[in-house]
């Protein structure tokens, strides 16, 4: 897939395969929207290059498919590459044509797949899909289970992180103790598109909400036209966006189109303490490398925006909870127990998900994974996509209008309570 690396960078301008720095720009020249799909670009040298990397099929726990779908894609029109079907077909006959592949049925090959709309021919797919682990970002995304159904009702699936924006993926520091009671920034934070659809709907109402009953609570809608807005607008608000997460204290992480965003990454990277707020019997399922991490240890978890948004007391109960954590009178034990997470969820970050400053960890959590799912034996997955789609798209049928009556004798400062 080598020829395929080259000429993606080709098409995109990125600086040439072993280059120095190999991914410089690529902020400028990529929108987020794509750029959190791309491991294959961060990870593929560093599976080549793995110090645990044996010549000796013999001697292999866990085999990695080098199939690259997104660059075998994006790179096109590639002459060296050829016909992207015809590639994929000679994929899949050395597949088939392995005796280590047939040996367990391909169970102890990964492969990666990210990007939920990439077509693969159609023999590749019913290959890949009858024994091989994926590697993906979105487990509870129903239109990644339509595309590998057999992998994911097995238990096959072992999640990665999101690729983070250079801003936050750096080494920059971040001054102070964020418990400090003199910090004059915000002690929550949230960037991002609050008019949303299904998953993403309760967000115009709940984070506002939240926003006018916390203290220092800066919560802004900001969405870039990708495609329409100059590439300095987009790394403005990105470099923007960085600075402010590095200042703040706590980051909420409502769900968007899956219970996973790139937010709570971005927010570790950063040193703001994420909240999940999703169910967590649903986000246990799709955050990355449980077997290495205690999450516990590095974020929080409250109710989901959907439950905020639909109960009487949601966002008063909700302020209540964030407000014992960050507010004013939050005691000092907790301060300095969340700040503590803080400086953990950095490490962890650079540890298992810096794809710019660590990919050979990134790659070390996900070969370690893989190896825990075969030695555990694959668990059947309990989630119902069916049924969390019908859920997760209920908020979308109610009127927003009765939505909004929630807020009504709730605007009420940390002060009052």
């Amino acid at each position: 897939m080598s020829d395929a690396e080259d000429c993606f960078r080709a098409k995109w301008k990125l600086p040439k395969r072993g280059s120095p720095r190999p991914f410089e720009g690529l902020d400028s020249k990529m929108s987020h929207e794509n750029r959190m799909y791309l491991l294959e670009l961060f990870l593929w040298q560093s599976v080549r290059d793995h110090l645990l990397r044996t010549s000796n099929p013999s001697e292999a726990t866990v085999f990695v498919i080098g199939y690259t779908p997104i660059m075998l894609d994006w790179s096109q029109p590639c002459p060296r590459v050829g016909d992207v079907g015809a590639r994929q077909r000679a994929i899949h006959d050395a597949l088939t044509g392995s005796k280590w592949f047939r040996r367990r049925n391909g169970t102890d090959h990964v492969f990666l797949w990210t990007r939920y709309n990439l077509k693969p021919d159609k023999a590749l797919r019913s290959l890949l899909d009858s024994g091989p682990m994926v590697a993906v970002l979105e487990r509870s995304f129903f239109m990644l289970q339509r595309k590998w159904p057999r992998a994911f009702e097995a238990g096959r699936v072992i999640m990665m992180p999101y690729v983070s924006s250079g801003f936050v993926d750096s080494d920059v520091g971040e001054g102070r103790a964020r418990h400090d009671r003199s910090y004059p920034h915000a002690r929550y934070f949230f960037r991002g598109n609050m008019k949303r659809h299904g998953e993403g709907l309760q967000r115009e109402v709940v984070l506002p909400g939240l926003a006018k009953m916390l203290d220092k609570a800066d919560f802004k809608h900001k969405k870039v036209n990708v495609g329409k807005d100059k590439p300095t607008v987009y790394t403005d608000l990105l470099n923007e966006t960085a600075s402010e997460l590095r200042r703040a204290s706590i980051c909420p992480c409502p769900e968007g189109d899956s219970p996973t965003t790139l937010r709570p990454f971005e927010a570790l990277a950063s040193g703001c303490l994420p909240i999940f707020m999703v169910e967590k019997e649903i986000i246990a399922y799709d955050i990355p490398f449980p077997s290495l991490i205690d999450w516990d240890s590095i974020a929080l978890f409250v109710r989901s925006m959907q439950d905020i948004g639909a109960c009487q007391n949601g966002l008063k109960e909700t302020f209540l909870v964030l407000d014992s954590l960050g507010g004013p009178a939050s005691s000092r034990e907790v301060a300095e127990r969340l700040e503590r997470m803080r400086v953990l969820g950095k490490e962890v970050f650079y540890r298992h998900f810096s794809f710019l400053r660590n990919p050979e960890g990134v790659v070390s959590s996900m070969l370690f994974e893989a190896r825990e799912l075969l030695r555990r034996g694959f668990v059947h997955n309990k989630y119902q996509p069916q049924l969390r789609h019908k859920v997760a798209n209920e908020p979308a049928q109610r009127d927003r209008d009765k939505q909004m009556q929630h807020l009504k004798g709730v605007d009420v400062h940390s002060g009052d309570m």
